[in-house]
């Protein structure tokens, strides 16, 4: 059963005008996690970030004073099935994520991370 949806996102490493870092973006309705894999210095990291993608028309109506804040307030609700389905989707990424860190370790022969290490970042 497939995870999500796949994808290729760039991000700025500072401003405007400064060089873009590729991240691979995996998405489910409306999570998502951006994953980065690069080399530092003489070394080399991974990070993802965990967040929840507003649709175009969530982010227009959320900004409509006063019945935005309500609509917003009820779309934070979710159902038993929802927080399930994400909590499922979270530990199939984190799980992935983790493995292909644990092969690329071992490979190199660097020590094991700690689970504090293999936390994902959440945006807020």
């Amino acid at each position: 059963m497939p995870v999500g949806d796949f994808s290729r996102v760039n991000f700025s490493e500072s401003g405007f005008f400064s060089t873009r870092r590729e991240y691979l973006r995996v998405k489910n309705d409306y999570l998502t996690f951006d994953i980065c894999a690069s080399p530092f210095g003489n070394g080399f990291f991974v990070s993802w970030w965990y967040g929840e993608y507003l649709t175009p028309m969530q982010e227009i109506v959320y900004k409509i004073p006063l019945i935005g804040r309500w609509v917003k307030r009820e779309n934070e609700h979710k159902t038993y099935y929802q927080m399930d389905t994400d909590a499922m989707f979270k530990e199939a990424v984190r799980s992935a994520v983790n493995e292909a860190i644990e092969k690329m370790t071992k490979a190199k022969g660097v020590r094991a991370l700690s689970d504090f290490e293999l936390q994902p970042i959440e945006q807020k």
